[in-house]
């Protein structure tokens, strides 16, 4: 007789639940012996837990032999299949991926298979995907909690007639398949702005609207680690064009009520400038506090942080709320030689980067400082305001279409959120779907 599925997941009272080890096959893996070579790199894909991130394996690093495979517990399985992290604190605990090609697994992975006619397994990856946190919270061992395989077999899955099955995985893979391209394109974007960085940076755009070379225009040697600069361009320090030195902010004791004001944390210096996040309450004003509230435009720069987040710089944008800014960051002030923006960009640069990261100071093994003497001698190549403009508005564009892209990759991750709520429980019917979907495009 069958194990009784149990679910707390409200299904349409058509579909049928049925548990895994009913409908399909759960396989374990193992590990061949570290320290006897011929079990190791010959030609047998094998899977590691950290490999569940790449959601879809066509090929995974790791590789066994034929003698390893038959000396451990590990079984070379065909594909498809659904791979699920059974083990670790972090998220690769219930993370599932599709597999794609036969391979094996160490034990820390489990490989899921479905009866034919029963299960499909595309529609499997997702809903367990779906189920991300349930699976999780199914996890038994404390500290180091972990599914099995008598977890996975006794798992109850909502079973509707195998070609809704594939539909709803259809659907579901279109979304994702969209996901995919835009991801592409935004790191594709995100390459180009950096090249495109240093090329502005460091050569600028004529008055007619070219980044500069040097088969076309005059260029000349610095004498500093910025090389070679345009002619009309000047090396400058930091500290020739601010009209005040760099001044620390106010860390006062967080509130725990609301009293007007909002203390910056850390976390809104990032890579691309200034977000409104990890935002804390300050306690009732003082004059301290007025020293350090902020005005829109102001100019921020982090000086304590890890190495490679030290130094973050963000203009300070008006949230609505009066705001300071803490102790572990500086406020610069630059004079009319320079725009915000324009500096925003410097400190962003490679160039820069590299400066900052080679002042930057600490007894901590993960913690280090700058100060404001430093932060005054990093030097920059300065053009006139005309072309700091041009380059900015350069910047600026293909900074809004990287933008444009993520928010089109938000809507399309909440997309899938809502499709997976409707049609894995099948509150919307599949069929419906794609009948709305017919009609609308004719």
């Amino acid at each position: 007789m069958k194990d009784k599925p149990s679910n707390n997941i409200r299904l349409n009272s058509s579909w049928s639940e049925d548990l895994i080890k009913n409908i399909g096959c759960v396989t374990v893996g193992g590990t061949p012996s570290t320290s006897i070579e011929k079990y190791w790199n010959e030609e047998i894909p094998w899977m590691s837990s950290g490999d569940v991130h790449l959601k879809r394996i066509y090929d995974v690093p790791g590789r066994i032999s034929e003698l390893g495979l038959c000396s451990s517990n590990a079984t070379l399985v065909e594909p498809p299949a659904v791979a699920i992290g059974l083990a670790g604190q972090g998220k690769t605990r219930g993370t599932v991926a599709l597999v794609l090609l036969p391979l094996c697994t160490n034990q820390s992975v489990a490989l899921i298979q479905g009866k034919k006619d029963k299960l499909d397994i595309f529609y499997l990856f997702y809903n367990l995907e779906f189920r991300y946190q349930e699976l999780r919270s199914r996890s038994v061992g404390g500290g180091r909690a972990g599914l099995s395989k008598s977890i996975l077999e006794t798992l109850p899955i909502p079973i509707p007639i195998i070609k809704e099955q594939q539909a709803i995985a259809s659907v579901l893979s279109a979304v994702d398949r969209a996901i995919e391209q835009t991801e592409k394109l935004i790191a594709k974007q995100q390459r180009i702005k950096t090249g495109l960085m240093q090329d502005l940076l460091t050569k600028g755009i004529d008055k007619h609207g070219n980044i500069r070379s040097e088969e076309t225009h005059e260029f000349k040697d610095s004498k500093s680690i910025l090389g070679r600069i345009p002619l009309e361009w000047t090396i400058q320090e930091i500290a020739s064009v601010l009209i005040q030195p760099p001044k620390n902010g106010y860390s006062p004791s967080e509130s725990e009520i609301w009293n007007g004001i909002y203390i910056l944390g850390l976390g809104c210096l990032t890579g691309e400038g200034f977000k409104p996040r990890q935002l804390k309450y300050a306690p009732v004003n003082n004059r301290r506090i007025e020293a350090a509230l902020l005005k829109d435009g102001d100019f921020l720069i982090s000086r304590s942080n890890t190495r490679a987040l030290v130094g973050f710089v963000g203009i300070f944008k008006d949230i609505g709320e009066k705001c300071i800014y803490p102790d572990l960051m500086m406020r610069l002030q630059f004079s009319n030689q320079v725009l915000n923006n324009y500096m925003e960009q410097v400190f962003m640069s490679r160039m820069m980067r590299r400066q900052i990261e080679n002042i930057a100071t600490g007894t901590s093994g993960s913690m280090v400082k700058i100060n404001a003497k430093a932060v005054k001698k990093f030097i920059f190549g300065m053009p006139s305001l005309c072309e700091q403009k041009r380059i900015t508005s350069r910047l600026k564009f293909n900074y809004d279409y990287i933008l444009k892209l993520k928010l089109s990759l938000e809507k399309l991750y909440l997309q899938k959120t809502g499709l997976m709520q409707d049609l894995l429980t099948g509150k919307v019917r599949v069929t419906d779907l794609l009948d709305q979907t017919s009609t609308t495009s004719t």
